[in-house]
């Protein structure tokens, strides 16, 4: 009774440390959240403001005094335009020193010093009008347009200060769901997998909508700091006329539009195939046992080439801090499954999925919180279809259990009907190989530009980072940053020229494998005799996106690794092509 007491009394105390904590954290975030909503205010006002004003009266007036105010602080001096006028409206004869909607001193563009020289120019040509409220005629500006350069400043306040504030408190509210779930990690210590509420009952939703609404928010966010930023730039005279160093502001606007084309097919792609559930056939995943389920979409899928299956073990883990912080995920292990039908192919308003993989006694478990470094078992599923593709994921649970044995041995004949059978043929077309025979053997061509989509990508990702290190020089940067970039550019550069004109090719001969790898195939070749051959394998190349591609390599005897073929893209399909090469070797 009395451990029973203390646990109860140390988990009440968690609790409320708990409590305290997220209080504590909506309390810290609220003065940013507060500062955000305020800019908000007035950037959208003074646009309403503008608006309302383009219908009140034009009213000749008489400049009485103008005057350009400068107050230079520790850092930075800032204007503003003041200035006294009369007017008269139905009789009655007012002044007024308001010049716009936009009160205060400040250095944005070169909207003060203009104002004050157009006001000027008014008071000596006697040419003066303001712009009067009809309603009520105390109400009088000399300026009515709106100044888009201060809203952009003030939105990026406001998306700052208000996404860190709102954002924050957020995730002290629904980061209090979390207590839920130590009542299972009190009454189960053994079965972790039971204090996920999202894997309890086997019953798993997959990210999709998770990933939509990031996707939506990362371009909102990113159009709303980068568009404003770029009218900043461009209006008020804030860049000099004539500069055309200026044109690199608009490259985030521009990978805004990107960013947004990304969140759209998102948004269409869940309207096409909402939420795909997993249901597991048991829970957990068993390393050294299976993984088995099916996956249920909400409508029918007809694909062009089959369903593709992947399963990964994936290394997640955060590097540095601050702005220099990044996220890393390595693929410990993976396999993948070609499916040609599903279950409910007959059925034309769902689908459903086969999900059945054995797992390697020596992988290593889910982590039920991976925060800055953990484990995370994925199963994606996708297909190529008309329109928008078919392609969903999720985060599953795999765990040593009572029932892992090293000695499994998977019984798929559940699913063999529903496999797709790939001739060797197949697969050489499928990766854009080239497989010839000569006079003396057998020749394997790996053609560059294989991978149009990752060489694509690369290239855009290429010319914005180009552009930056530009920018950089141009502006005259720090010489360290433009430095660092230039080094990271030299590296993308050659990467994409790697992935556009690098090819190679393996003749196997009788006695001898001869093997040519450079720009456009033109390299000497290397000679490598068959007897001194240990070992063909794959190892990991690069990632892009969520993809990774491998590269196969010969290992000579004497510990030598040359490689024969690079950017394949999925293991399962690089390995396969590495175990024919393999045989052709030993067969040659």
């Amino acid at each position: 009774a009395a451990e029973n007491y203390s646990r109860d009394y140390n988990d009440m105390k968690k609790t409320k440390s708990s409590v305290g904590g997220k209080l504590f954290l909506t309390l810290f975030a609220l003065p940013f959240a507060a500062v955000g909503a305020v800019m908000f205010y007035l950037a959208i006002n003074s646009i309403i403001l503008s608006h309302k004003a383009a219908e009140w009266d034009v009213v000749p007036c008489t400049i009485v005094s103008v005057d350009l105010e400068t107050s230079t602080g520790s850092d930075s001096t800032t204007y503003k335009c003041v200035a006294e006028y009369t007017y008269e409206f139905n009789g009655r004869k007012m002044s007024s020193d308001r010049v716009s909607f936009s009160s205060g001193s400040d250095n944005i563009g070169s909207y003060q010093s203009d104002c004050s020289r157009s006001l000027r120019m008014s008071k000596k040509n006697d040419t003066a009008v303001c712009y009067v409220n009809p309603e009520d005629p105390s109400e009088v500006v000399l300026f009515r347009d709106v100044r888009w350069s201060m809203v952009a400043f003030k939105m990026v306040f406001a998306l700052v200060f208000g996404g860190v504030g709102f954002g924050l408190i957020i995730f002290s509210v629904f980061g209090l769901n979390k207590r839920k779930d130590k009542k299972f990690q009190k009454d189960y210590p053994d079965k972790p997998w039971l204090w996920n509420h999202k894997w309890r009952d086997g019953t798993i939703q997959s990210s999709d909508k998770k990933g939509m609404i990031f996707a939506i928010f990362f371009a909102l966010f990113w159009n709303l700091i980068s568009f404003p930023v770029a009218i900043m730039a461009f209006s008020d005279g804030f860049i000099k006329k004539g500069d055309h160093g200026a044109l690199f502001v608009l490259l985030f606007p521009a990978f805004g539009l990107i960013l947004l084309s990304w969140a759209v097919y998102a948004v269409m792609r869940y309207l096409k195939y909402g939420t795909p559930v997993l249901q597991l056939a048991e829970v957990p995943g068993v390393i050294g046992g299976k993984l088995a389920g099916v996956i249920h979409v909400k409508v029918n899928i007809i694909p062009e080439d089959g369903f593709n299956l992947h399963l990964k073990c994936i290394h997640k883990y955060t590097t540095g801090s601050g702005k220099h912080r990044n996220t890393h995920e390595d693929t410990l292990w993976e396999d993948s499954q070609l499916f040609a039908s599903e279950i409910l192919a007959a059925d034309l308003s769902r689908s459903a999925l086969p999900v059945l993989f054995a797992i390697p006694f020596d992988s290593r478990e889910s982590d039920i919180d991976v925060g800055d470094d953990g484990i995370i078992w994925r199963l994606e599923a996708k297909a190529k279809t008309k329109g928008i593709d078919f392609k969903t994921q999720f985060e599953v649970p795999v765990f040593r259990t009572e029932a892992s044995s090293p000695d499994f041995v998977l019984d798929d004949s559940a699913i063999e009907k529903y496999r797709a059978k790939v001739a060797p043929e197949d697969l050489i077309k499928k990766l854009h190989l080239i497989v010839e025979e000569t006079p003396s053997g057998i020749r394997y061509r790996f053609p560059a530009a294989r991978q149009k989509g990752a060489a694509l990508g690369m290239l855009l990702f290429t010319v914005i980072w180009t552009a930056v290190v530009v920018a950089m020089l141009k502006f005259s940067a720090p010489i360290i940053f433009p430095v660092i970039f230039g080094l990271f550019d030299l590296f993308m550069i050659w990467a994409v020229f790697d992935l556009l004109f690098v090819s190679s090719s393996v003749e196997i001969a009788h006695r001898m494998i001869t093997v040519t790898r450079g720009i456009f195939g033109m390299a000497p070749a290397k000679m490598i005799q068959r007897k001194n051959v240990e070992d063909i394998q794959v190892s990991r190349g690069y990632k892009s996106g969520n993809k990774e591609y491998f590269t196969i390599k010969l290992i000579t005897d004497a510990g030598k690794k040359i490689t024969l073929g690079h950017n394949i893209h999925g293991r399962k399909d690089a390995e396969a092509v590495a175990d024919r090469i393999k045989a052709d070797i030993l067969s040659a």
